[in-house]
């Protein structure tokens, strides 16, 4: 059964939400694997759709001269989202079957780890994509039974939510998610429990 906030998730990522909708989405992650599964699979698409030109994206619509409601401006945004996708990931593929012999981005690891606790530890293997950053988090010895996010921190000092995870019973685990930030504007990455709790922070 699919859940009802599914399809405010791109809305969310590409920032159509009003501040009350997004916080109210951000505490439903917490719960909602399906959602949070979407999150993660969308987070690239702001990244994507800025490296689109004018001529990928085709003539724009006039204006109306009203103001559209709000949830037709969230549905125009997605649509407007939506056909870009496919844009989108045709350049990718372009991108990721490059026969011109460039070398694959080069993956790089942080390890530096400030834990809140002593057993904890954390690396991250960072690869830029044209799209942004994927991201390849292992931790350590988590604390178990947790519902943590992970946070990625710019050099201009934002922060975007990457990826939701709930930890288990198990001394390793290995989480992978993406973000639409480039690789050379990160400046370090926070792992944090449901209230905002900072259990680990990564950098190089």
């Amino acid at each position: 059964m699919n859940c009802p906030y599914t399809s405010s998730v791109a809305a969310h990522v590409l920032g159509a939400l009003e501040p009350g909708e997004s916080v109210e989405l951000e505490r439903h992650y917490r719960t909602c694997p399906q959602c949070r599964e979407e999150l993660v699979m969308l987070a690239p698409l702001p990244g994507l759709l800025v490296r689109l030109s004018p001529e990928d994206t085709g003539p724009q619509p006039a204006k109306a001269h009203r103001p559209a409601p709000r949830r037709a401006r969230r549905l125009h945004v997605i649509a407007a989202a939506l056909a870009l996708i496919a844009v989108a990931g045709a350049a990718g593929y372009t991108a990721g079957h490059d026969t011109s012999g460039t070398p694959a981005a080069a993956t790089v690891s942080w390890s530096r780890t400030v834990s809140a606790t002593p057993t904890m530890r954390a690396t991250a293997d960072l690869t830029a994509r044209p799209w942004g950053t994927q991201v390849g988090l292992h931790l350590a010895n988590p604390p178990s039974g947790k519902q943590c996010h992970l946070v990625a921190f710019t050099r201009d000092g934002s922060q975007q939510t990457i990826g939701w995870w709930t930890t288990g019973y198990y001394t390793d685990a290995y989480i992978t998610t993406s973000t639409s930030v480039p690789l050379t504007e990160l400046s370090r990455l926070e792992v944090r429990d449901a209230t905002g709790t900072a259990l680990a922070g990564i950098t190089k």
